[in-house]
């Protein structure tokens, strides 16, 4: 499921699993992504469906987090 894909790029990105509200922020996140792309689905990458893309934002924003950058 999409939460579990969440949930497993939280452990990769930062090492540890979400807290409940940052799960819920996520969740969130990605629902309101999946339902701007479906609206606009001429401004996804040929090829990507609106989930991969929401998922691909939420990686991405993993990844420039200040956790990500000073965790050891």
């Amino acid at each position: 499921t999409i939460v579990a894909q969440i949930v497993r790029a939280w452990q990769l990105a930062l090492a540890r699993r979400p807290t409940q509200e940052e799960l819920e922020t996520a969740t969130h996140f990605v629902a309101r992504q999946i339902a701007y792309l479906h609206q606009h689905a001429n401004q996804l990458p040929k090829g990507i469906s609106a989930e991969q893309q929401a998922l691909t934002n939420v990686c991405q924003a993993l990844l420039i987090c200040n956790e990500f950058l000073y965790s050891d």
